[in-house]
């Protein structure tokens, strides 16, 4: 069929990035200092006294016992070396007549988007590259839909299963999370015990070696919860548990400087909270309240690379600030909440800045048709050329597999449209996809000659993975046989692959 061809055109992998910490740009590594409290009413007593200070410090139980490399755990986002990650750049709509102050928390627009409001907890884990992502996403979905969408977007699913060359508690890109989104979907999932949504955090609310009201003592760096692929706390489908959202971008790039602060306004305003990060000093670790400014590196040590959700702006007893929430819990800082200086990239905050695009649950036009079978190829097809490209063909390929599912094989020609767009964009997880959809096809043999034939353009242990990763999807899908194919298939492949090395 023309469509395998197209399958095996698309295995172009996505490129994994080489990410390593900012010790390039001042990060502190030495080990005997970071033997160090985090934080010392010394520190505390500084800042407070400090003429002409913005800013208040003070215990945060969230860290009281604390050493700086139990706190350096924390802040997980990297920087990839070799710029494979940046999202293109996009100049944001001009909105004339910006308010001097903004917070979505009490815009109209999002009177019924009660995640404004909500902090998250990354727990003892470096995920905040997934946090300051996922919570950016889940607003703008319910102020895009005037508050009728109140998708909860899992951290779990992110830091557990977006495999493009983030390492889970280990760190990652913010702006890998924007192409997961695209590409693979993320499910919804709520916070570390939540049992309604499909993949809720894993990882307990912890307090660093104090007795807490709220939390129980953490224990040190948490392992990276392994990707369940299923919805362990709901039950539901996984794959109908998935949301989309279309391409990524940026409207600050890197080098931008203090150039960045009225563009992120103007994105802030006409579409929603954006993904950002900065450099956490020692000091950001006492914020109690007021405007944040980082002291000297040599005073103030720099921690490491954190992301956040940027929701508005303002000007405090005359220091402009960005209103911003993290993901420490709702005990630290201005209950989760905190201020940091607008318009001199303060730790570098203005750059650079990372947003997802307008947001869509692209699935949602396609995922009751099984109980809807007016749904034809064609109108598949047609709704996946309006939408964005790789958004559009994701959304497709479900409908595709729904349709196989209830006995109505998709054709030939929409397979290939599919499959093509899955090419154009190199997007070989969603490949991936189209074997285990394609796999209600009655061919199913030649299907996984296809697969084997695709893996094997991949590179080295990674190929190899993806195609064991591919048999093991098949397994629930499949039919005990066409599973022994896929591995006898794979088998061959990967023995080819290691005799040719």
């Amino acid at each position: 069929m023309a469509f395998r061809r197209l399958l095996a055109a698309s295995a172009v992998a996505l490129s994994s990035a080489r990410l390593a910490r900012w010790e390039s740009h001042g990060e502190l590594m030495d080990e005997e200092a970071l033997k160090e409290k985090a934080v010392t009413q010394e520190l505390i007593d500084a800042v407070n006294s400090a003429k002409g200070s913005t800013w208040t410090a003070g215990p945060n139980t969230r860290f009281a016992g604390a050493t700086l490399k139990d706190v350096k755990i924390l802040m997980g986002t990297l920087q990839d070396l070799d710029n494979n990650t940046v999202l293109p750049y996009k100049a944001p709509t001009e909105v004339s007549n910006l308010p001097d102050e903004f917070d979505w928390r009490t815009d109209p627009r999002a009177q019924d988007c009660p995640s404004l409001k909500e902090i998250r907890d990354q727990a003892d884990c470096g995920s905040c590259w997934a946090f300051g992502s996922v919570e950016a996403m889940t607003d703008r979905i319910c102020i895009a839909s005037k508050g009728q969408q109140k998708v909860h977007l899992s951290a779990e699913d992110v830091t557990s299963c977006c495999t493009f060359g983030d390492m889970g508690c280990n760190g990652g890109v913010p702006s890998t999370v924007y192409s997961y989104y695209r590409t693979s979907g993320i499910v919804d999932g709520g916070n570390y015990g939540d049992k309604s949504m499909c993949y809720s955090y894993q990882l307990q609310p912890c307090a660093h070696h104090t007795t807490s009201p709220h939390y129980k003592n953490c224990t040190g760096e948490e392992p990276t919860p392994s990707c369940a692929r299923k919805c362990v706390d709901n039950g539901a489908d996984w794959g109908t548990s998935k949301h989309y959202g279309s391409a990524g971008y940026s409207v600050c790039q890197q080098g931008s400087g203090t150039s960045c602060a009225q563009a992120m306004m103007q994105e802030i305003y006409k579409s929603g909270p954006i993904t950002g990060m900065f450099f956490v000093h020692r000091s950001f670790l006492s914020y109690k309240s007021g405007v944040y400014k980082a002291g000297f590196f040599f005073k103030d040590p720099m921690l490491g690379g954190h992301a956040i959700k940027i929701l508005g702006w303002g000007t405090e007893n005359g220091t402009p600030y960005w209103l911003v929430a993290n993901s420490w819990n709702a005990d630290w800082g201005q209950d989760g909440f905190f201020k940091i200086e607008r318009g001199t990239n303060q730790c570098q905050i203005e750059n650079p800045i990372i947003n997802g695009g307008p947001v869509a649950d692209w699935f949602s036009h396609f995922k009751e048709s099984c109980l809807h079978t007016q749904y034809t190829d064609a109108q598949v097809l047609t709704g996946s050329r309006r939408m964005d490209v790789i958004g559009g063909a994701v959304a497709a390929l479900r409908a595709f597999c729904d349709l196989a599912r209830c006995k109505k094989r998709p054709d030939a020609k929409g397979a290939e449209v599919i499959v093509n767009a899955l090419r154009r964009e190199g997007a070989t997880d969603c490949v991936e996809q189209a074997f285990c959809c394609f796999s209600h096809y009655d061919d199913n043999a030649e299907m996984l000659e296809d697969a084997s034939a695709v893996s094997a353009q991949l590179a080295g242990v990674e190929a190899r993975e993806q195609g064991r990763r591919f048999c093991r999807t098949l397994s629930a899908l499949a039919p005990t046989k066409v599973v022994r194919l896929c591995w006898h298939a794979w088998g061959r492949t990967e023995h080819r692959m290691i005799a040719s090395a």
